[in-house]
């Protein structure tokens, strides 16, 4: 067990248990924090307590978390300057070390295999497939966190959805996020946009690019899903289907020239989709903020026909034309 010890001071008395291990234990997300004590990891004075504890004075705050074996998986780097560095993370695994758990994750394999001081910025679902960010230093994340608060980073995502969609969308709906494993989209307006353009329809499925800014869990599966048209594979928002297949079968809405070559692609085969818990075809493959621009093909490219892997990478390297 790894074993993290603080003991409050009197400046600390009558704060919540979760905001003190927040404030102490920068490493540690809410999400993270909220976990612990879930989890009856975090003792005060040799005692499980919940997160709404009020501590006092001289009270002896332990967190326990368990020891993650050495690994020599490898960590598919991105690219890194000298503020951020960026990762891949492959569908089905982990983004964050979750506390209390022996899985692995990237958060892991960055903070081992490369600095364990680099803060995460983002975080995809298990199953999603993409571009992860890191902070180097606590500056380059209040930097960070202002651009997300200003809207000025658009994340890029490919998405597998049921039905047939021919149309741009631009839907800002209030998600609602509580402690339940799903969230719920409100008829009222919110702040979290999510933009919709097709790419290519099967016979029962589309491949569409979709949009955001500042995001919230479980976003682009929640709108989706409201709009009519849920992740193939996703039960969790009424999918009827989860047979990735069709991915082989669509067919791009637009022709284009093949551009230049997009460089290498991560693959992997589509019936790993298939073989787990949490199933569903999401892809993060561009990040554009006010001082880089990344991207990385979906796992499933070189699965698709040879017309819409040219109508994707026409897509991704767009901003080359643009110049």
């Amino acid at each position: 067990m790894n074993k993290k010890e603080y003991i409050c001071t009197d400046l600390d008395v009558n704060k919540r248990l979760d905001y003190i291990l927040k404030s102490v234990f920068t490493e540690y997300s809410t999400r993270t924090v909220k976990r612990l004590c879930e989890q009856n990891a975090v003792y005060v004075n040799e005692k499980a307590q919940k997160a709404s504890y009020k501590v006092r004075a001289h009270d002896v705050l332990t967190v326990l978390e368990p020891e993650i074996k050495a690994v020599k998986q490898k960590l598919p780097v991105i690219t890194e300057n000298d503020d951020f560095f960026l990762c891949y993370k492959e569908p089905f695994f982990h983004s964050e070390h979750r506390t209390g758990k022996s899985t692995l994750s990237c958060e892991f394999l960055v903070h081992n295999q490369v600095n364990a001081d680099y803060i995460l910025l983002n975080r995809l679902d298990y199953a999603t497939s993409g571009i992860l960010v890191f902070a180097k230093n606590k500056n380059s994340a209040a930097r960070w966190k202002a651009w997300q608060k200003e809207q000025k980073i658009e994340k890029k995502y490919f998405a597998l959805a049921e039905g047939i969609i021919t149309q741009n969308y631009s839907i800002k709906n209030k998600i609602i996020t509580d402690n339940s494993k799903n969230v719920q989209v409100s008829h009222e307006p919110g702040d979290r946009i999510t933009k919709i353009t097709p790419l290519g329809t099967g016979n029962t499925c589309s491949l569409v690019d979709c949009t955001i800014y500042q995001g919230a869990r479980h976003q682009i599966r929640a709108h989706l899903a409201y709009l009519g048209y849920p992740l193939v594979g996703d039960k969790k928002y009424g999918a009827k289907t989860n047979d990735f297949r069709v991915l082989q079968s669509i067919q791009p809405l637009v022709q284009k020239e093949p551009p230049m070559k997009a460089g290498a692609a991560y693959t992997c085969g589509l019936d790993k989709y298939n073989k787990q818990g949490e199933t569903f075809c999401l892809h993060h493959y561009e990040l554009t903020c006010p001082e880089f621009t990344v991207f990385v093909m979906p796992p499933y490219f070189n699965m698709l026909t040879k017309a819409l892997q040219n109508t994707i990478s026409a897509n991704i390297l767009a901003y080359y034309y643009e110049e």
